[in-house]
């Protein structure tokens, strides 16, 4: 999704303070409910597909390596 996000005035917060070519916030059951803001350049945008699939893998791996049901 293009544009701002829920999060997004947090997204410049973090973006800003830390000085990154972007950034992703993702909040689960905060006050505003979940969701998640990615201020990025489009190039970076581009990558997170590949990125976040193998982040869910590596989530997924390490859940199963500890025991953990439903990964």
């Amino acid at each position: 999704m293009f544009g701002a996000g829920k999060f997004d005035e947090h997204a410049t917060r973090i973006r800003e303070a830390t000085d990154a070519d972007g950034v992703i916030v993702m909040v689960l059951g905060g006050k505003l409910g979940s969701g998640f803001s990615v201020q990025a350049p489009l190039p970076i945008q581009a990558m997170l597909p590949e990125l976040l699939t193998d982040l869910a893998a590596n989530i997924k791996r390490d859940l199963i390596a500890m025991g953990i049901r439903g990964a």
